[in-house]
Formats: structure tokens, C-alpha cells, sequence
């Protein structure tokens, strides 16, 4: 048989209420209550579901009623928790889903403010399952679509501090621990465009007040410690384009009192090999017209004295670095020079 638990329905004033609420206690703990639907004992039927339990507020003209699930203060302990928790399945385990209404509800979490000194905020974390045998879960965030207009963004900001330090951004992959495995990637890319422009990645370092330098923006691929193995290459290149193909430009910053930024560009260096190369090359051009220009031009001064240009063979043990300047041979004429 059913169970009904009601109160009384009011034409003009507030209706009744329903409370259930467990025994207090003076020296232990307090009665807990129990709300669990019923089991199905159909072995034979997969189909056989164990009952649900629905909690669902009212509804209204003015607006919809609210659902508040809190767990209880500890005045001297710590407080209650709140676990919202799928059960496991012989096939696959249950979904958490938690979602706003419709007209754009807002889901909303946040971690616990911290009142004393010694103590930390609360942390927030978000992983996805683990797995014995296969891979482990994804974690996928991601904003709104929309059909009409711009689609929703996403941030990721740490907190803003008013006495120390703000907090750091880490994105990282996962660490191979055993096996020969290679480690995750880290993608960070902006969405195609059909007719538009393409999105814009920035990567910028934070400015400074006083006399600190500003933060310092570093791009530099992985090591290999092992003999044998080869460090990682880094790549920096513009964007191809069917009439002109995207600049690249490495620009020191400007000095308004003392001098500007230098820029420095070195190949490696070696213990036991040959130390790396270094090539600066023009464009090539297909059809007919002028290959790309190299040049190198020192800075002009407007009260002062002209940057100078510099070209020196490297120092040797056993013979100096030669200078060796070719000009490019041609169908009708070519000439070089060295020295």
C-alpha cells in the first residue's frame, strides 16, 4: 500500500506545512532522519528499477519555490557535509547532473570562506573517475552555444588579494609515473571562423608597480636528462593566408629612463658535439617575383651616436671562426665575396 503524508490545501491563505524533524540530543548525537525508496527483488529483470525519490518544490505565478539542502553548524567541530553521490552499477554507474532552469538559471559553486587567520578557503575541485584497466574520465569545461548571438565565455582567474600575493593559474597534464607511456598534451587554441577573423591567443605577463620588474612570459619546451635522448623542439610561426601570410615579430620593450629591452637570440650549446646552428632565411618566392630581403640595421640615434653592426668569427682552441658573405647566383648575373 501507499503512503500519503499532506497537509491541508488554503484558498486564501498560505497552505499547511509538512515538517519531519528527528530527535535532538543533550549528550550524543543527534537522531538522524531516513528517506529511502524501496527495492526491487526481481532478480531475473533488468529492467526491475528500484523506486525513485523526488524532491520538488512548488510551483507559482511569482515565482518558482526553493530547494535548500544544508548541513548542520559545528559550533566547536567541523560542520556538516553535503554528498550528492550516484551509486554503482553492474553495467555503468549512475550520472550527477546538475543544471539550471530554463530562461538561463545560473549553477553556482563555491567553496567556503575561511574566518580565521590560520585558516585556508575552502577548495574546489573538479575530476574526472578513475579507472582500473581503461582510461580515466574526462573533464570537460565548456560555455553555452547560442543560435542567434555570441556564444558564452569562459574564464579561469585566481583570487584577488588585497595584502599578499594572488593566487597562481596552473594547466598542466598528467605525469607518466610508469611504463613508456608519453605524457598529455596542453592545447591551447582559439575557434575557427567562417567569414570572420579567427580568434586571438594572448599570452602576457602581469605588469608592476615601484621598482619591481614586470612578470616574465616563457616559452621553452621539455628536457630529456637521458643520454641519447633529444630536448624538445619550440616552434613559433604565423599563419598562412592565400594573400599574405601573418608577420612574426619579436620586439624588446622600450625604456622611457633607462635603456630599452635587448633581444638575443642563441643556438645551443654542447659538451661533447658540435654546438647547434644558426639560420636566418628570406621567403622564397614561385612565381617570378622578388624573394624576401634579410636585414640587419642597428638603431638610429637623435642626439647621439648611431647603433653599430657587428660580425665575428667565433674564438677557437685550434683555428678562429671564419666570415664568409655570398651573393645569390642568377641567370644573368652573380658575384661573391669572402673573407
Amino acid at each position: 500500500g501507499s503512503l500519503v503524508l499532506a497537509s491541508g490545501s488554503s484558498l486564501g491563505e498560505a497552505a499547511g506545512t509538512v515538517s519531519v524533524s528527528a530527535g535532538e540530543s543533550s549528550s550524543g548525537a543527534g537522531a538522524a532522519v531516513k528517506i529511502s525508496s524501496g527495492q526491487s527483488l526481481n532478480t531475473g529483470d533488468v529492467d526491475g528499477r528500484g523506486g525513485a525519490v523526488s524532491l520538488v518544490a512548488g510551483d507559482g505565478v511569482g515565482g518558482g519555490g526553493d530547494m535548500v539542502l544544508t548541513s548542520g553548524e559545528g559550533t566547536a567541530g567541523q560542520g556538516g557535509s553535503v554528498v550528492l553521490s550516484a551509486s554503482g552499477g553492474g553495467d555503468v554507474g549512475g550520472s550527477v547532473a546538475l543544471s539550471g532552469g530554463i530562461g538561463g538559471g545560473m549553477v553556482s559553486m563555491v567553496a567556503g570562506f575561511a574566518s580565521k587567520e590560520t585558516q585556508e578557503g575552502g577548495m574546489l575541485r573538479l575530476a574526472g573517475g578513475g579507472s582500473a584497466s581503461s582510461s580515466g574520465g574526462r573533464v570537460v569545461v565548456s560555455s553555452g552555444s547560442s543560435e542567434a548571438s555570441s556564444s558564452g565565455s569562459a574564464s579561469f582567474g585566481s583570487g584577488v588579494s588585497e595584502g599578499g600575493s594572488s593566487g597562481s593559474v596552473s594547466v598542466s597534464s598528467g605525469a607518466v609515473v610508469g611504463g613508456s607511456g608519453s605524457s598529455g598534451d596542453v592545447a591551447v587554441s582559439t575557434g575557427s571562423a567562417l567569414s570572420g577573423r579567427g580568434g586571438v591567443v594572448s599570452v602576457v605577463a602581469g605588469s608592476s608597480g615601484g621598482s619591481f620588474a614586470g612578470g616574465d612570459a616563457s616559452l621553452r619546451a621539455g628536457e630529456n636528462g637521458d643520454d641519447g635522448g633529444s630536448g624538445g623542439s619550440a616552434f613559433v610561426g604565423a599563419g598562412h593566408g592565400s594573400v599574405t601570410g601573418g608577420g612574426l615579430s619579436l620586439v624588446a620593450g622600450d625604456g622611457s629612463v633607462g635603456s630599452g629591452g635587448a633581444v638575443r637570440i642563441s643556438s645551443g650549446d654542447s659538451e661533447a658535439a658540435a654546438a647547434g646552428d644558426m639560420s636566418i632565411l628570406a621567403g622564397v618566392s614561385g612565381d617570378g617575383s622578388v624573394a624576401g630581403t634579410v636585414r640587419v640595421v642597428s638603431g638610429g640615434s637623435v642626439g647621439g651616436t648611431g647603433g653599430d653592426v657587428s660580425m665575428a668569427g667565433g674564438v677557437g682552441d685550434v683555428a678562429g671562426g671564419s666570415i664568409s658573405m655570398t651573393s645569390g647566383s642568377g641567370g644573368a648575373s652573380g658575384s661573391s665575396r669572402s673573407g
